[in-house]
């Protein structure tokens, strides 16, 4: 698994500001290589075409069949995967690479780990605990394009959808976790840079008894209104996910 995942830019992606329109050129992607290569603490470096994202994008069992369906080969951007020498301190490294031109964004993968989990429910065995992320203001999913409100899911849908899943008889638990509360959780762990509270996703989070069918419940989910994603949590919290 990648470290580092360097996102390049490809196309008019409203979700991807940083990119203006534009799609990468040939000789940004090329200095972004050599930045990549020279650096002293990259271990190995690999570059995923469209095809081969799209492929593993629809091979990944925690995105829902949903999503995988509305996304096209051309909606894939180009990446680099970087993997890290261990113990090295690669923040400088993020930093020079996410100003190149041509690059999207620049995704730590241990720092999303943190971001999924930050906010959980103390105690809920994340083996048990699923995710259920809301359309938030400017979210990438495609299934959020049709969600009326520009602030994202609407006060309306996160109510029908919390009402919807907890009375599944899979369910033991859930916690609504508001904007303000996952902006906190993530503040936490130092990963607010530039964001608001605005920019966070409301989410849901279901506990559900031990012997639950998780792919009924993630099959409920999906067929509500204003869900941007799903994520199951499958490590036990005695390990680090």
């Amino acid at each position: 698994m990648a470290d580092l995942s360097v996102f390049l830019c490809h196309g008019d992606n409203p979700a991807l500001p940083s990119c203006g329109g534009e799609a990468i050129t040939k000789e940004q992607r090329l200095a972004v290589q050599r930045a990549l290569r020279s650096a002293p603490w990259v271990e190995t470096l690999v570059f995923e075409g469209q095809r081969e994202a799209f492929k593993n994008f629809q091979a990944d069992d925690l995105i829902s069949e949903s999503v995988k369906k509305a996304v096209r080969v051309q909606d894939m951007p180009e990446s680099f995967r970087v993997k890290i020498r261990p113990g090295a301190d690669y923040q400088s490294l993020i930093a020079e690479v996410k100003a190149m031109p041509g690059v999207a964004q620049v995704v730590d993968s241990s720092m999303l780990r943190r971001q999924m989990t930050a906010g959980l429910p103390e105690g809920w065995p994340q083996e048990r605990t699923i995710s259920v992320f809301m359309c938030r203001r400017g979210g990438a999913s495609a299934l959020c394009e049709a969600t009326p409100s520009e602030r994202g899911a609407t006060p309306e849908q996160v109510k029908v959808a919390h009402d919807t899943l907890r009375s599944l008889p899979e369910v033991a638990n859930t916690q609504v976790e508001t904007r303000e509360m996952a902006w906190k959780a993530r503040q936490s762990i130092g990963a607010t840079a530039g964001q608001t509270p605005e920019d966070m996703n409301e989410s849901i989070r279901l506990l559900l008894h031990p012997d639950a069918d998780h792919a009924r419940v993630i099959k409920v989910i999906e067929s509500l209104a204003g869900v941007e994603r799903v994520v199951e949590h499958p490590c036990p919290t005695s390990t680090s996910c």
